[in-house]
């Protein structure tokens, strides 16, 4: 009996011990393993800030290879705060592609302050053959550059969907050559704008404009920019105040200007300024035909008193 009580505590003692060398390798691994995850956490912590100082850095020197000053780089990223993360990349993919332009620094500045989100947009698509379309339209690759600083959207219009069919569109109803360049210039969002049907084109021809006079080209780019129930909307306006359809549409072709101003206006500020001058002052609606911008000055204290004063006169 004793003999195998002896083997039993002998056995008993090698699996204790063999217990305790497994507790003690299970530490150890615990131990190595928050001594590893310690060491690389702060590895994976310090990478994005590393990132984030050295991105601003790169959009930085770029803009002053390309001439940028100081002033220039406030002006461009008060304009557009996330061209200080640009990645160098795309960033200077794009300023190349101007670069081939002939645009300059000086020239970068000005088109985003005039298009903050430019530099937002894919200006790589169909580029070759986009600038040869424009250089003819233009008439020149200098042309197109002082254009382009002006309003750079041409570059980020969908070429073939909406740029080429537009310009189509204007040379069919008669604008073209310098006549739509000037458009193009003055007016940034006549192509993504403009639409034209049956009832606008009767519009154009109620206004009783030729297409040989030079309100011609203003008379046809308001109407195709503008939304038909806007322009119903202000017409019918007018018209509540004893303007026949003949006498508003005839007022638009000697000054179609006045239809800009009456669209940028609500049609509360409208009737606030038409009933200041039909019921305050006492005129007929035919003053607000021969002074058409009286319907869309401020009514405010100076303007009341200098319509008093003509009155009294």
């Amino acid at each position: 009996m004793f003999p195998k009580l002896h083997i039993l505590l002998k056995f008993r003692f090698l699996v204790s011990a063999s217990n305790r060398h497994l507790t003690q390798s299970n530490s150890v691994l615990r131990i190595t393993a928050c001594a590893t995850y310690w060491t690389i956490c702060p590895n994976q912590v310090e990478s994005p800030n590393e990132e984030a100082i050295e991105h601003p850095r790169v959009s930085i020197d770029i803009f002053n290879q390309w001439g940028c000053c100081e002033n220039d780089l406030l002006k461009i990223f008060s304009r557009q705060p996330s061209l200080r993360n640009a990645q160098a990349t795309p960033l200077l993919s794009k300023l190349n592609l101007l670069s081939s332009l002939g645009l300059t620094g000086s020239d970068i500045v000005k088109m985003v302050n005039c298009r903050p989100r430019f530099f937002c947009s894919r200006i790589n698509n169909c580029f070759d053959e986009r600038i040869e379309f424009l250089v003819n339209l233009f008439g020149s690759r200098e042309m197109l550059r002082k254009a382009l600083v002006r309003n750079p959207s041409p570059l980020t219009y969908d070429f073939h969907n909406a740029m080429k069919p537009v310009i189509a569109l204007y040379e069919e109803i008669g604008i073209r050559g310098n006549d739509l360049i000037a458009m193009l210039i003055s007016r940034p969002t006549l192509i993504p704008r403009t639409s034209f049907n049956e009832e606008k084109m009767e519009y154009i021809k109620k206004t009783g404009v030729s297409k040989g006079s030079k309100m011609y080209k203003y008379i046809v780019s308001l109407i195709g920019i503008s939304r038909i129930e806007t322009i119903r909307e202000k017409v019918t306006n007018l018209e509540k105040f004893g303007c026949s359809e003949e006498e508003i549409w005839s007022l638009l072709g000697r000054y179609p200007l006045i239809l800009t101003l009456i669209l940028k206006l609500s049609v509360d500020k409208v009737q606030r300024n038409m009933t200041f001058v039909l019921g305050t002052m006492k005129l007929s609606p035919r003053v607000v035909l021969e002074h058409p911008f009286s319907c869309c000055s401020a009514t405010s204290k100076p303007y009341r008193n200098r319509g008093y004063r003509w009155l009294g006169n």
